[in-house]
C-alpha cells in the first residue's frame, strides 16, 4: 500500500543561496515544512507534532512595549531590557544528512519528485586542497 504524497517541492533560498523545500498540500500531512540547507548538506525537517521548550522574550507593557530596568555597574548605571521566561509549543525539527535518506523522503512525500530536479540543489561542496609554493633551491 504506498502512502498518499502529501508535499509539494518548490524552489527557495536559503542564506543566499538557492535550494528546494517542501510544502504541505493538505492537513493530513504530518510535517510543515522541509527546507534542503546546502552549507549543512541536510534536509531540515519540521514536524506538526510540538514539544514545549522554555525561552526568554521581552516583558511587555501595555502599549506592547519593551520595558527597562536600571542596573547599576562599576561603570555606572545603564538600561537593560526586561524578560521573562515562557513556555511555548515548538514543533520538532529533524535533519537528514545522508544523500540517499533525503531522496527517500522527497520521493516518498512530495507529488512532483519527478518532474522537479531537486538534485541539482545536493551537490557537495568540494574541498580544494591548497597550491603548495615551490621555493627555488628546494
Amino acid at each position: 500500500m504506498e502512502k498518499e504524497k502529501t508535499m509539494m517541492l518548490y524552489t527557495t533560498a536559503t542564506n543566499g543561496e538557492k535550494t528546494f523545500g517542501m510544502i504541505p498540500l493538505n492537513t493530513s500531512c504530518p510535517f510543515n515544512e522541509a527546507i534542503y540547507m546546502p552549507k549543512l548538506e541536510a534536509l531540515a525537517v519540521l514536524s506538526k507534532s510540538t514539544r514545549d521548550t522554555f525561552t526568554f522574550l521581552d516583558r511587555l507593557d501595555e502599549n506592547g512595549e519593551a520595558q527597562n530596568s536600571v542596573v547599576k555597574t562599576k561603570e555606572g548605571s545603564k538600561q537593560v531590557e526586561k524578560k521573562q521566561r515562557v513556555q511555548i509549543a515548538s514543533p520538532w525539527e529533524y535533519f537528514i544528512h545522508e544523500k540517499v535518506e533525503i531522496r527517500d523522503f522527497v520521493k516518498t512525500f512530495a507529488v512532483n519528485a519527478d518532474e522537479f530536479d531537486y538534485n541539482k540543489y545536493m551537490t557537495t561542496l568540494e574541498v580544494v586542497e591548497k597550491p603548495k609554493i615551490i621555493m627555488s633551491g628546494e
